[in-house]
């Protein structure tokens, strides 16, 4: 009997490389300039309070540095004043004021200011000179 031959053994696969011992290092992105923040602004509403020479609309603090508006009579009497006589004029006549700020300037920079709920202006009382008067010399 012829004796069996053996069964042929698959070929030996070659051998991989050996791995480098250090890969190279990925190359580095180079930075991109960020873009300057965006700013954010915060609307607030409330009564106008006079400070000499700084004004406040719910705790927050403004001065005419900072202020960002445009000349208008703001406190309702007819006549465009100065800002700040325009801002007193509120304070006295009780308004309530809206301002947008942006958060996180010092001092406060106004952007928007608008004004609302201002009581009424003290009617005119006759002066004393207008007053018709006469007198009796005394005799």
């Amino acid at each position: 009997k012829p004796a069996a031959k053996p069964a042929a053994k698959p070929a030996a696969k070659p051998a991989k490389p050996a791995a480098p011992t250090r890969p190279a290092a990925p190359p580095k992105p180079k930075p991109k300039p960020k873009p300057a923040p965006k700013p954010t602004f915060a609307t607030v509403t409330g009564k106008l309070a006079g400070h000499g020479g700084s004004w406040s609309v719910a705790g927050k603090t403004f001065t005419l540095a900072g202020l960002e508006v445009g000349a208008a009579d703001y406190d309702g009497d007819g006549k465009q004043e100065g800002l700040a006589a325009e801002l007193d004029g509120v304070v006295e006549r009780s308004g309530t004021a809206t301002i947008r700020y942006q958060v996180g300037t010092a001092p406060l920079s106004v952007v928007a200011l608008s004004v609302s709920g201002l009581a009424p202006l003290p009617t005119a009382t006759p002066s004393a000179a207008s007053a018709s008067a006469s007198a009796t010399p005394a005799g």
